[in-house]
């Protein structure tokens, strides 16, 4: 089990490689399907074989076993790397568009990183 805290929300890895989370939950950034805030862990929708976890301002971030990433929550600068803004946020985890053969997850505020197993690092959302 391991944990990743964003700005107002906590991720919480568990050892089946499922995600629960709780927290603020104004953009979906708990990623079960809902914009309602919880103070105690709530299961993160559709999400298995997780090995790792990001949480930025609002916005998720989850490395699978199969090496590629998934994201949710807040999206107003990118963020979630699946070519669409929105300041209302996605709820549900969604692929990082085109993103494969990933071995580490990083971020920032408003930014997600990758690590690939060939040693290239890819970004997405704000570069400022």
């Amino acid at each position: 089990m391991s944990l990743a805290a964003g700005v107002a929300h906590t991720l919480a890895l568990k050892s089946a490689g499922t995600v629960r989370s709780w927290g603020d939950n104004t953009y979906g950034g708990l990623g079960n399907g809902t914009f309602n805030s919880s103070t105690t862990p709530v299961t993160v929708s559709g999400l298995t074989g997780v090995l790792g976890l990001f949480g930025g301002n609002g916005d998720s971030l989850a490395l699978l076993t199969d090496g590629t990433v998934k994201s949710w929550g807040y999206n107003n600068l990118g963020q979630l790397g699946n070519a669409t803004i929105s300041n209302t946020g996605t709820p549900t985890p969604g692929a990082v568009s085109g993103l494969t053969g990933v071995v580490g997850l990083a971020g920032g505020r408003f930014h997600g990183l990758a690590l690939k197993a060939d040693g290239t690092v890819r970004s997405w959302g704000d570069n400022y």
